[in-house]
């Protein structure tokens, strides 16, 4: 019988799936960071680097979550992108254009978690065998 003193009791959440806030948190300080770093925006080679790089190691030390880390990471950028489109008055194409530039983000921190989690799982199994 395990002693509850050293088993602390979980949710059904934690239970089931081994759930933890921590990465989630961790995805999401990096999506507020990002955006305010001046240098990281004005270039967007850099800028989607660190979103891949944020992803990947996201998808290599959390595998299962896998390709939903690039919402979780972008979605602090497309928040604030969206909410200045809405609060500036008219939308302009520029606006547009910045709200459709703030999906870039999703779709290069998604594949890099997706890449190098589905590595991970796979290398996981060939070690299994």
């Amino acid at each position: 019988m395990k002693n509850p003193r050293t088993h602390p009791v979980k949710t059904r959440r934690q239970a089931r799936y081994g759930y933890s806030k921590l990465p989630y948190l961790l995805a999401l300080v990096f999506g507020l960071t990002f955006p305010f770093i001046p240098d990281l925006i004005s270039y967007p080679i850099v800028f989607g680097f660190a979103y891949l790089l944020a992803g990947s190691l996201l998808g290599v030390f959390w595998p299962g979550v896998s390709w939903r880390w690039g919402f979780w990471l972008a979605a602090p950028f497309f928040i604030i992108v969206a909410i200045d489109v809405l609060i500036s008055g008219p939308v302009g194409e520029s606006q547009i254009r910045e709200l459709v530039e703030s999906f870039v983000p999703i779709v290069i921190a998604g594949t890099g978690s997706f890449i190098f989690s589905r590595y991970i799982r796979q290398r996981s199994r060939r070690l299994a065998k």
